[in-house]
């Protein structure tokens, strides 16, 4: 799908692709290098994002949000469960997916990064992705001394806590071993 139909697709246009490409009840994701999924419009929350996972390949821990090829945010994780996004777009209608990256202190809103390839091909929302990374780091730049000491204990645990997980441990199983074979062989005197 072109960015021209996908364009079409978005604003409701029909074109003779942007329509074949995308069945009624179904909207299009695009994502990665000009791919796109179909996902059905009346899907609750929780499944359709785990479907937006599997289909585009995408860990667990990834927070997804989906923007219209205008720029207009869906607020996907604002959903209840059991809602879904067919009071927001119509059928037939291509969003673009993106992620919510975390900003350095909680307060502040998340980083919106769009997980597509051609970006330039959408003005709009690169203004917005632009947009918000700007408010981003204003905030983060007004952060007190406080605050930033804050952020820089919670990264040091999490780094102390992901050299733990890298180190080989033994497990229990392990040192049952060593200890029944100690019991077991008789020590020389």
């Amino acid at each position: 799908m072109t960015p021209d139909t996908a364009a079409d697709a978005g604003s409701g246009r029909s074109s003779a692709t942007g329509s074949a490409a995308c069945p009624p009840l179904y909207f299009c994701v695009l994502h990665g290098d000009n791919k796109t999924a179909l996902f059905n419009i009346t899907c609750q929350k929780e499944h359709l994002i785990s479907a937006i996972r599997r289909s585009c390949k995408l860990d667990q821990n990834t927070v997804i949000e989906l923007s219209t090829v205008g720029g207009q945010l869906l607020k996907l994780p604002e959903l209840q469960d059991h809602e879904s996004l067919s009071d927001q777009i119509g059928s037939r209608d291509v969003v673009v997916l993106c992620k919510l990256q975390a900003s350095k202190h909680p307060s502040i809103e998340p980083l919106l990064i769009p997980l597509i390839d051609n970006l330039d091909d959408f003005p709009e929302l690169k203004e917005l992705t632009e947009s918000v990374a700007q408010r981003v780091a204003e905030r983060e730049a007004k952060l007190s001394p406080k605050q930033l000491a804050e952020i820089k204990r919670l990264q040091q645990q999490q780094q102390q806590q992901q050299q733990q997980q890298q180190r080989p441990s033994r497990s229990r199983y392990a040192d049952k071993k060593i200890v029944l074979y100690n019991k077991v062989k008789p020590r020389p005197s």
